[in-house]
């Protein structure tokens, strides 16, 4: 991961907060055109409202449109979702409706209840820039992983915050929190190196994660220095840096040392070496009918064209290798050495078969073979990953041995199996 990051300085003045705490009532605005040469707007057309970050409004968040300003929200004449934002205000696509929308008319969007006035404006920026890299339509996997203070210790104001966090992020409905618990027992802190950071985006990866949230603070004078990372697992993390005054109710949240200082996760690596072999097929005349009807499987467009190819020769294509949603460059001429990081790989193989006559590929299977396993390394250790691929249609058809180099000997890793949304996974654990 480049950890590239991108600072956002806010400096908080709380007199010009508009939204009041445990606010219940629905957050309203006005939509208008974002083309000045448009009349009315419709269905794929964007729209802008008066509402925004301030509010609770971020990308992603879903307003219901009704015709007139004063008009009570129960009869909706469109929805709109917002597709990018800031402070004051939200441009918004028109994704249904059942008329055309006039410029003045009533939006309304599900109001945030928070209860520290001081936090809201930092959580709502946060949640801003982690939903920003997505598409609004996208659910969200978020780890709240934790605030500390600048000797890397665990606060009761490190917990206020982070339970402000949640509390708002957990009312937006594209939002999953997920607890830090996924991570294995991972631990680091915001200011570590580009290695240990890039070794948790890709655990974030194995654990689906799609943002992490953490930061430290320090006392300066009478204000809160707070530094926020966001890190998203498929691009460059944002910098926040925020500051807040120290108010009464801080300070025994300051004093209170919950957690404290852990030696942050070492980075060990195994060197794996990566084979593939392929096992291409000639079948005689008796087995092309049998094949043609698993290939079909009931579709006779497909069994027609699989008889006019008079394809003689079936080998594995289209060969994908992926660990850690990373792709690998595999071949069967030649071994792919790589190193891991100690944890958990999700390794994913997939091909799908080809119908050659002789060196010549005339028909590409549509149905994708797929095998999906988990490493799960615990010390480093020389080891191999040998894959072989098969295209006939039986169940082992893509073979997988892990297993550890012990001077001349190979020793294959038996693996265990775990379910995973309602999936048996297999781990391979050295």
């Amino acid at each position: 991961m480049k950890h590239v990051p991108v600072l956002i300085v806010m400096l908080l003045a709380f007199p010009a907060l508009s939204c009041p705490c445990f606010a219940l009532d629905p957050v309203r605005g006005v939509v208008a055109p974002l083309n000045n040469e448009r009349v009315t707007i419709t269905q794929g057309e964007h729209a802008v409202a008066n509402v925004g970050e301030r509010d609770g409004i971020v990308k992603g968040d879903v307003g219901l449109v009704r015709a007139d300003r004063g008009g009570a929200p129960s009869t909706v004449i469109a929805r709109c979702a917002v597709t990018a934002g800031s402070y004051r205000s939200s441009v918004c696509e028109v994704i249904n409706d059942k008329k055309e929308i006039d410029p003045g008319s009533a939006i309304f969007f599900e109001p945030v209840a928070f209860t520290d006035a001081t936090l809201y404006p930092v959580t709502i920026a946060v949640l801003s820039h982690i939903v920003g890299p997505y598409e609004p339509y996208k659910r969200l996997r978020v780890c709240l992983y934790g605030i500390f203070d600048d000797r890397n210790a665990r606060t009761g104001l490190s917990e206020l915050i982070m339970g402000e966090f949640a509390r708002v992020f957990g009312q937006k409905k594209r939002i999953d929190l997920v607890d830090k618990s996924a991570l294995k027992e991972l631990i680091f802190y915001p200011e570590a190196d580009t290695k240990l950071i890039d070794f948790v985006q890709k655990n974030m990866k194995t654990a689906d994660i799609d943002a992490l949230v953490t930061g430290t603070y320090k006392v300066a004078g009478k204000r809160i220095d707070l530094m926020v990372l966001a890190i998203n697992r498929e691009g460059s993390s944002k910098t926040g840096f925020f500051s807040f005054p120290l108010e009464e109710k801080y300070t025994r949240p300051l004093s209170a040392i919950v957690g404290k200082p852990m030696e942050p996760t070492r980075i060990e690596v195994s060197t794996c070496l990566l084979t593939l072999k392929t096992m291409p097929f000639e079948p005689a005349k008796h087995e092309l009918g049998q094949l043609i009807r698993e290939e079909a499987a009931g579709n006779p467009l497909v069994e027609k064209v699989l008889k006019e190819t008079a394809f003689n020769l079936l080998r594995p294509v289209e060969i994908k290798v992926r660990v850690d949603d990373e792709a690998m460059a595999v071949s069967d001429k030649e071994e792919q050495r790589l190193t891991l990081p100690n944890g958990v790989h999700r390794v994913l193989i997939s091909f799908k078969r080809g119908y050659f006559f002789n060196e010549s590929l005339l028909y590409t299977s549509q149905q994708e073979v797929t095998r999906e396993a988990l490493l799960d390394l615990t010390k480093p250790d020389n080891l191999f990953i040998d894959i072989g691929i098969n295209p006939l249609f039986q169940a082992d058809a893509i073979g997988l041995d892990i297993g550890e180099r012990v001077e001349s000997r190979r020793e294959v890793i038996k693996p265990i199996y775990k379910v995973q949304s309602e999936k048996a996974i297999e781990v391979f654990k050295n």
